[in-house]
């Protein structure tokens, strides 16, 4: 938004707007120049496409040596994501879009929950680095999916010895096996 001037009851107003965390604020100036100068204390946030943010947010954290690992993660996660939200801006993008998107992608509960916290890092980075994100947090309303562990198997001495006798049978699997049991 810019600067408006605006009439009432005669007398001459100047309108500053800007937004904080996606709450307009407001305040009114006698004189351009006292709101020139809230206007640039105050600069607004700019919206921000997906494409454009995963691609500033990887180029950060990659400038700032994150593992390769987790750079390997986020870019898997935002290229799924991208293929469908790529054109949108952050701050248009709805909790029940991304819900649907997860539900589509048939991804373990790992897997989703991976992808809700990938997609909630880049919102939370973009908006500290004062792009418009949207007043809601369209990740944050969808709960993660609960991880169950299975019950632990306790082998009889008996199956312990046929793992350990086929393990021997194949190099490659003895270490392993042995760690495990």
């Amino acid at each position: 938004m810019a600067i408006r001037k605006l009439k009432q009851d005669g007398r001459t107003f100047y309108e500053v707007c800007w937004f904080v965390k996606g709450e307009r604020q407001r305040k009114y100036y006698k004189n351009p120049s006292r709101a020139a100068a809230k206007w640039r204390e105050e600069e607004p946030t700019m919206p921000i496409s997906f494409a454009e943010a995963q691609k500033v947010f990887l180029a950060a954290k990659t400038a700032k040596g994150l593992r390769p690992e987790s750079l390997k993660s986020y870019r898997s996660t935002y290229n799924q994501f991208g293929a469908k939200f790529d054109n949108v801006n952050l701050d248009g993008i709805k909790t029940e879009q991304v819900s649907d998107w997860l539900d589509d992608q048939h991804y373990s509960a790992i897997r989703f929950n991976r992808a809700l916290a990938d997609l909630g890092i880049l919102r939370r980075w973009c908006e500290g680095q004062g792009y418009s994100v949207g007043k809601h947090d369209p990740f944050k309303k969808i709960e993660p999916r609960l991880i169950d562990q299975g019950d632990v198997s306790i082998l009889s001495v008996e199956q312990a010895a046929d793992y350990l006798a086929n393990a021997v049978e194949v190099p490659e699997c003895a270490a392993a096996t042995v760690l495990v049991m």
